[in-house]
């Protein structure tokens, strides 16, 4: 109960203090462009909803996410107005889960964590800007307590949604910086969905980072347009973390995504954790 009451005291600081934060600029001129258009972002969190969230000591795992959800949300918003002052903005932000929660009240939260703004008039777009800073510590938090108090760990198919090329109907976009974020653990791991092909898999978990030839199926390409970040890697031996890190670069560039494109990051504190996300980012 403590922790809720917190939450909801921070929830209302926030909500006073976030109009002060985003410019009103809606009814202002638009300043000169630069000779070099920058492309509007297209972010997306991915959040792995496991049992990774009982993870982390001292600071809990959904502290850990909250924390950076809540920094790239605002660095979103900041690109917002740096480069189209917002009026003129066509950035899109969302936070996805895949396989899609059973959990209604889940799917109904992240809705609200989503905005794109070349789809919203000039004059509202301000406040679906002030709205997402609004909902995003409150709704993961909701989210996060939904998961851990069931105990019903949804996991995600992080390789299928490359694989089936989920990740291009619903990330990508033509004319768009596309970015994806992936908060996980580093095992991609879905019951549902094991395949395994000599020393290839479509998962990644202890007993495959044992077998040092070991390699995540490739099943695709094309994915040049797109930038991933992967968050909070934390192997449970110390020792596998390269080569975790290594099997799921070696994927990534399989699939097509350019080496300079991608960044896989281990857990850390979120002070740290900020510095990469501003150095991919920016």
């Amino acid at each position: 109960m403590k922790k809720i009451i917190i939450s909801i005291a921070v929830a209302i600081a926030v909500a006073v203090g976030i109009s002060f934060l985003i410019p009103d600029n809606t009814d202002k001129e638009t300043p000169k462009e630069s000779t070099e258009e920058k492309l509007p972002w297209n972010v997306t969190v991915f959040l792995d909803l496991s049992d990774r969230l009982l993870h982390g000591s001292p600071i809990s795992q959904t502290e850990i996410d909250t924390t950076i959800v809540n920094h790239i949300v605002d660095l979103f918003i900041d690109n917002c107005v740096k480069t189209k002052r917002i009026i003129g903005s066509k950035n899109s932000f969302q936070v996805l889960f895949y396989p899609t929660p059973s959990i209604s009240t889940i799917n109904t939260l992240a809705a609200d964590l989503k905005v794109d703004l070349s789809k919203i008039p000039a004059q509202d777009k301000r406040q679906a800007l002030i709205n997402l800073q609004e909902n995003t510590s409150e709704n993961l938090g909701i989210i996060y307590q939904t998961v851990l108090s069931k105990q019903s760990w949804l996991g995600c198919d992080i390789w299928d949604f490359f694989s089936s090329k989920r990740i291009d109907k619903y990330c990508i976009k033509p004319g768009y910086r596309n970015i994806i974020v992936i908060l996980t653990d580093g095992y991609l791991f879905y019951a549902p969905n094991k395949i395994q092909n000599g020393n290839a898999y479509s998962y990644i978990l202890p007993q495959t980072l044992s077998n040092p030839n070991s390699s995540l199926i490739v099943q695709r390409d094309g994915l040049t347009e797109l930038e991933v970040l992967f968050l909070e890697i934390n192997p449970f031996a110390p020792a596998q973390r390269n080569q975790m890190i290594s099997i799921i670069g070696n994927w990534l560039e399989a699939m097509g995504v350019a080496k300079e494109n991608y960044l896989i990051n281990e857990t850390d504190i979120p002070q740290n954790t900020k510095i990469v996300i501003d150095s991919f980012l920016n």
